[in-house]
Parts: structure tokens; sequence; C-alpha cells
């Protein structure tokens, strides 16, 4: 049997599935709990999970449904991840939205001010101005959370080096390859 690597979930109001997988993203085994409507997430979500952690240590856990959603985020104990959450960064306007990964522990790859400098001069726009075509939004936030998975378990490649693009008015995706620049004010010195 595969080494467990870490826990996802899909928790959604009336209930929560459990998935421990290994760091290929196979399911070693299935687990099942009360949904984010019900009181105390912190306390049922660590139940849940009491027989992993004895059996495998404390794992990294990702998850999404409805925990995150319409009824605001409920507290869980966070957990290590090999990447901070802001090095996968996602942004969507109007029918734009692109995605990469920032990873500080290669010496190789850029950071997210390599690509947009912070000095540089750029126009102010607000999605309550400009709006967003929330599909856009749905599509950048799937691609992050498949990337936090494959960043967390190790698994897969990663955005690492790369923008990508999308054009949701035509359905496009665009790459284009970034690189870590020696001049950058915040990572020129790693």
């Amino acid at each position: 049997m595969s080494e467990a690597a870490f826990i996802a979930g899909d928790w959604g109001t009336s209930r929560l599935r459990l998935y421990l997988c290994d760091a290929r993203g196979s399911v070693l085994a299935r687990g099942e709990g009360e949904g984010a409507s019900a009181p105390d997430c912190a306390g049922r979500f660590a139940a849940a999970v009491a027989p992993w952690d004895k059996a495998h240590g404390v794992l990294p856990a990702v998850l999404g449904g409805m925990v995150g959603s319409t009824i605001g985020w409920k507290e869980v104990p966070y957990l290590h991840c090999p990447a901070k959450p802001q090095a996968i960064a996602g942004a969507a306007l109007r029918f734009d939205g692109q995605i990469s990964t920032f990873d500080f522990r290669s010496a190789a790859s850029p950071c997210y001010a390599c690509v947009f400098p912070p000095d540089e001069a750029f126009q102010e726009v607000a999605c309550s101005t400009m709006g967003v075509f929330s599909p856009t939004v749905g599509i950048i936030g799937a691609m992050q959370a498949a990337e936090a998975l494959r960043v967390i378990g190790g698994f897969g490649g990663t955005l690492e080096g790369r923008l990508m693009m999308l054009d949701s008015l035509r359905m496009e995706w665009n790459t284009m390859r970034i690189a870590r620049q020696a001049d950058c004010p915040v990572c020129g010195s790693r």
C-alpha cells in the first residue's frame, strides 16, 4: 500500500467527505462527517481525521465546498503546506484570468514582483467598476485548487516558471514562460 501524503475533503452544508491520498493523488481510504452547517467545525474535523492522524501523523489537508462558500469560512486547524497559499496566484477581471505558482523553496523560481514589478505604473481597475465574468473566477479557482493539491501532494508538474492566461470570451488558454529577475527588488538577493 502507498504511503499517505495528504487529506482532501469536500465539505458541503450537509456532509463532509474525506479522502486519504498518496503523493500521486490516489485514494487510500475514505471518511465521512457532518456538514459545515453543524456547529464546531474544527472539533468535528479533528475527530473525523483522528484515526488517520494516529496512523500516519498529522498530514496536510485541503478542503473545498460549502465550508468556504455561502455560509463563510469555518475555522479548522491549519496544517503545514510546502508552499504558502499566496504563492499560488490567480486573478480574474472581465473575461480574463491568470494563474501561476511562485515556489520560494526554489532558487530559480520567479516571484510575483519578477513578473509584475511593484514600482511599475499600472492602471487601477476594480471588479466593481470593470466587472468580472463569474465563471472565469470559478475556472481560475478550480485551477488554484488543483495546483495546491499537486504542490501539497508532490505529484505532477506545477506552474512554476509559467503564467497561464485565460480568455474566457473565446475560451482559449495562452502560456507565457516567466523567469526570475536578478534585479528584482523582492527576491533579487535570494
